[in-house]
């Protein structure tokens, strides 16, 4: 067989690759790549990357990768047997022998720290065990405090319940029927007489209202699907709707019709008789 640098040269060439390419989707360097095909193999270093990338190299351009490594063994079995034949020196002797004995040194320290704390843990645990047991004591009481606190709220709350309904029957009872009924009367005509404007707003899809009646917030919420709700004012009322197409007004049971035309929050101003509606 020809040299691998060479072979492997021929064979990307036949392909129409050229060598950026390769690089470029291999990962492997320009650089590499040309001394690869060069056969300058010393100049890279380390065998284990030489290996890597003839595998990789030759699986890119459809060889069997395990074949090249084989053959650049072969080829460069001498050089690899001097490399590893050659005499240790004294320092790299002293680095091996730290090398082997490092292991060693640490398991022993964990064990010695493991069994120091073990023997400090055993030793030490009743006057540690004191401070823990204070606070679960301090927790448990103040739970407990916490729940007779809400039994006291509750006892509370039913008493004022039984003294507001103690109270009511106690109207309920000097209030007669005839009474009451006139009473009814008489407020249905003050708001008849006093508040002859009606608005109704249904919306379609949920939307966020903010409504004034007469120049007071009313109402800062979100009308959800399918509510309907109405309202009563003297001078004027002002709807500000974040959108528009998705709900309903109606102004004195007439339909504002112009709203479904807008996309965007708008406000709708009505007064004297006079719808406005503006951004």
């Amino acid at each position: 067989m020809e040299s691998i640098g060479k072979y492997l040269k021929e064979v990307r060439e036949s392909k129409n690759i050229s060598l950026k390419k390769a690089a470029k989707e291999t990962k492997i360097s320009l650089e590499h790549l040309e001394q690869i095909e060069n056969d300058q193999f010393n100049l890279i270093s380390g065998s284990t990357y030489i290996k890597g990338f003839l595998r990789t190299y030759g699986e890119y351009l459809k060889l069997d990768g395990n074949v090249l490594v084989t053959e650049y063994l072969k080829e460069h079995q001498n050089v690899e047997d001097d490399k590893a034949g050659l005499p240790l020196s004294q320092y790299q002797r002293m680095e091996l022998s730290v090398v082997d004995w490092m292991p060693a040194a640490k398991k022993i320290f964990i064990t010695t720290i493991l069994l120091l704390a073990i023997i400090a843990t055993v030793k030490y645990w009743p006057k540690l065990k004191e401070p823990w047991q204070k606070i679960s004591s301090f927790k448990l009481a103040k739970k407990e405090n916490k729940k007779i606190e809400k039994k006291n709220d509750i006892l509370t709350d039913i008493e004022n319940i039984e003294k507001k309904s103690t109270q009511k029957k106690k109207i309920q009872i000097q209030t007669s029927p005839a009474v009451s009924a006139n009473n009814a009367a008489e407020k249905e005509q003050e708001t008849a007489a006093t508040e002859n404007m009606k608005l109704s707003i249904q919306a379609k899809k949920s939307v966020w209202i903010t409504l004034k009646i007469d120049g007071r917030v009313i109402l800062e919420d979100i009308l959800k699907e399918g509510d309907q709700e109405t309202w009563f004012g003297q001078k004027s009322f002002e709807i500000k709707v974040s959108r528009p197409q998705h709900v309903a007004i109606f102004y004195n049971d007439n339909l504002i019709e112009a709203l479904t035309q807008y996309q965007s929050p708008k406000i709708i101003k009505i007064a004297n008789d006079k719808v406005n509606i503006h951004d």
